[in-house]
């Protein structure tokens, strides 16, 4: 998130060194509005100390840095702990395999560190086209586990095969030309739906085909990723083929909205994918 001047200034007017209880700006501010009911002139050298403080402070680069950092640790930490909520929905085979390739996603960021990368030659942006993969693939998980969801609490357990067999025989029933006509309407009637239900349950069986199929891609391509990082010379390649497939799942990002409309809500999984939600680690200095 970038941020404007004011939002410095924000910072600097609550900054409070480690181990104070209360920003030293509030007691300033607190002893010139003191020192004010005595004489109101205090009040003016208040605000103009207190606009000074807040401009040297705020336009400070350190400062602007370390309120950045601040913010982005805090950011990180919201959403690992959004992911790590959205995990629990799934079931323990489910959680191993995320859990996997977000253990597979960290080795290729230790094994890029390890090669003396820095952020500065494309880390943050490595672990940051990582994340979007992993992202997806958790939002997928949740799809897939809400169609079924949806599916399973209409009746849907039955196999189609089921289904088949039941318009067979409405439709063999309705052959016979002796019905009354309140039993064949009542026999067209089931018909109907026993014949949307099955259009219904071959479209969620495509889907999740589907939904399978991408989730292999993933692994696949992380897989690809970190055999790469294991034998590229050449970071920059390997960064650009990160984003080139971050680029391609946009269809999918835009598939799991449409399953929301249809389906209702699956989950907290219509959020843009974090700028980063798996840490590029620090390279230990000597």
């Amino acid at each position: 998130m970038r941020r404007g001047f004011l939002d410095y200034l924000s910072a600097a007017f609550n900054a409070r060194p480690f181990g104070m209880p209360v920003p030293p700006n509030w007691l300033g501010l607190a002893g010139f509005g003191l020192a004010g009911l005595v004489n109101p002139g205090f009040w003016i050298i208040g605000a103009g100390v207190e606009l000074g403080y807040l401009f040297l402070l705020g336009t400070n680069a350190r400062f602007q840095r370390l309120v950045d950092g601040r913010d982005a640790a805090r950011e990180q930490a919201e959403w690992r702990a959004r992911m790590e909520k959205m995990a629990g929905y799934l079931d323990r085979g489910e959680q191993r395999h995320f859990l996997d390739l977000q253990t597979r996603c960290k080795a290729i960021l230790d094994a890029r560190t390890g090669a003396g990368e820095t952020p500065a030659a494309g880390l943050e942006t490595t672990a940051a086209g990582l994340a979007s993969l992993l992202w997806f693939y958790l939002r997928l998980l949740l799809t897939r586990r809400g169609i079924r969801r949806v599916v399973a609490g209409t009746g849907g357990s039955e196999p189609l095969e089921e289904i088949e067999q039941s318009i067979d025989e409405a439709r063999k029933r309705l052959e016979d030309g002796t019905l009354a006509g309140n039993l064949r309407e009542s026999l067209q009637g089931q018909l109907a739906i026993l014949e949307q239900r099955l259009e219904k349950r071959s479209e969620a069986a495509t889907k999740l085909e589907f939904i399978d199929s991408e989730l292999e891609r993933i692994e696949h391509q992380i897989g690809l990723i970190h055999d790469q990082s294991a034998l590229s010379t050449n970071p920059e390649a390997m960064t650009h083929h990160i984003n080139e497939v971050a680029a391609t799942m946009d269809s999918t990002n835009q598939w799991i909205r449409d399953q929301q409309r249809i389906y209702g809500d699956l989950g907290d999984l219509m959020a843009e994918p974090p700028s980063s939600i798996l840490q590029a680690p620090q390279k230990e200095s000597a």
